[in-house]
């Protein structure tokens, strides 16, 4: 018997890939080949004309060298801090609330140490997809004999290899988190010497925390409450504990919350700022903690320094030799409502395709139709 179905092409597709610049002599004409120097040119003309005018959308995917570059271009040439990146977008929660906690937007550890870990809680995260470099870290944890928790509504192939997989309820990452924090405080495991060295305002953590019973939590998260507390009792009593996250708790209009969250069960249990015990948010895109690092982002200069300090402005100003205005420049967003009132004339856009990524495509189309 033969299938009626189609047979899928499996055809490699090939890509034709640019040997020469390309430019118009006309807007909305044909493209046409050129040489670099006529090209950088145009380039050169086009972009000095904007000065004023300019927005500069940096990329994610590229090194630390590229994005550095990219964000001094913006603001030593062209005179602006209208330069972004989905650094600013798919983990600004995590960014909000490293920052509160700990004074910086990044991560504290690094990702050799979940190899030398005895637990890691993947929260919101198919690692195991999304970030195949850092799950092969995992795994080697894994062999090492981590144990290893997936929170995460769907059963991911990264809940394949965990101990246990705790499918709670969309949107209830932080009643899970604070029925964790309330078991780890009810059974005597927090760090009470970390906590009173490091960390201030525990009394109220508490009492927010104290409504989420195991049973109260069980019929909101749809986690059994045994499940639950294995997870409170496995986390405190662990020597080091990883905590991963990524866009499964940040892609929420609460994600900032569910960050810190995440952060309190950290800071409860003295998981942080030792070797093999930290948290780790696990970027969309593979260098998007290193685009903000550099500064490609309107409102911090290179190392998330604020442009609307004076200081900070003084220094790059003297290393730079230049003016840096101070003011937070356009986001993405703001750059393509500017394109629609003229505010915004010329874009450099590197590594980036908003024409397909907003979330409007037509709309963004035709606004990048009208640039000069």
């Amino acid at each position: 018997m033969k299938s009626s179905a189609r047979r899928r092409d499996r055809t490699p597709k090939t890509y034709a890939r640019l040997e020469h610049p390309l430019v118009r002599d006309e807007k909305g004409g044909p493209f046409r080949q050129a040489t670099w120097e006529e090209a950088l040119d145009r380039a050169a003309e086009g972009l000095g004309a904007a000065r004023g005018a300019f927005g500069m959308f940096s990329c994610a995917r590229a090194t630390n060298e590229m994005n550095y570059v990219a964000q001094k271009f913006a603001r030593v040439v062209m005179g602006t801090n209208n330069v972004d990146s989905c650094n600013r977008t798919c983990h600004a929660p995590s960014v909000a609330g490293l920052s509160a906690a700990f004074g910086s937007g990044g991560g504290t550890s690094s990702y050799g140490e979940v190899e030398h870990t005895d637990l890691i809680v993947m929260w919101g995260s198919n690692a195991r997809f999304a970030h195949p470099i850092f799950f092969q870290h995992v795994l080697k944890g894994i062999r090492n004999g981590a144990r290893m928790y997936a929170v995460d509504p769907r059963r991911t192939s990264t809940a394949e290899w965990a101990e246990s997989w705790m499918g709670l309820n969309v949107g209830t990452d932080i009643p899970l988190a604070h029925a964790v924090g309330r078991e780890i405080i009810h059974a005597g495991l927090h760090n009470k010497a970390f906590i009173e060295q490091a960390t201030t305002g525990f009394e109220e953590y508490a009492a927010e925390v104290e409504p989420w019973t195991l049973t109260v939590a069980e019929k909101v998260t749809g986690v059994p409450a045994a499940a639950i507390r294995d997870l409170a009792h496995a986390y405190a009593r662990a020597e080091r504990a990883q905590l991963c996250w990524t866009l499964g708790i940040t892609e929420h209009h609460n994600g900032t919350d569910n960050v810190r969250a995440l952060i309190n069960l950290s800071l409860l249990t003295g998981h942080v700022g030792r070797f093999g015990s930290g948290v780790q948010p696990l970027r969309g895109q593979n260098n998007v903690q290193g685009g903000g690092d550099m500064g490609a982002i309107p409102n911090r200069l290179p190392g998330f320094q604020d442009i609307l300090e004076p200081d900070v402005r003084r220094k790059f100003e003297t290393a730079w030799d230049t003016v840096i205005q101070p003011h937070y420049g356009l986001n993405l967003t703001d750059m393509f409502e500017a394109m629609e009132t003229g505010d915004l004339r010329a874009v450099y856009c590197i590594g980036e395709n908003p024409a397909q990524s907003e979330a409007d495509s037509e709309q963004a189309v035709t606004r990048m139709k009208a640039l000069d």
